[in-house]
């Protein structure tokens, strides 16, 4: 819901990539720069949840 969703506050972004190597690379490393994918039903919607460098936390199933 708009209420709750974190894209108000600028603190998510979802992603559109240009080729599967892309895709790839970004969910190898997004983490490097404090960005994790939030919940599994949704493979574009990211967050910065944790300190650049440290472990993403587990995805939720979807958002509530």
């Amino acid at each position: 819901p708009p209420e709750k969703s974190m894209h108000v506050w600028g603190l998510a972004l979802d992603v559109q990539f240009g080729s599967f190597a892309a895709k790839k690379w970004f969910r190898a490393n997004s983490n490097k720069y404090g960005l994790c994918r939030r919940y599994k039903n949704e493979w574009w919607h990211y967050e910065p949840v944790i300190a650049p460098g440290d472990k993403c936390p587990a995805m939720k199933p979807f958002a509530k």
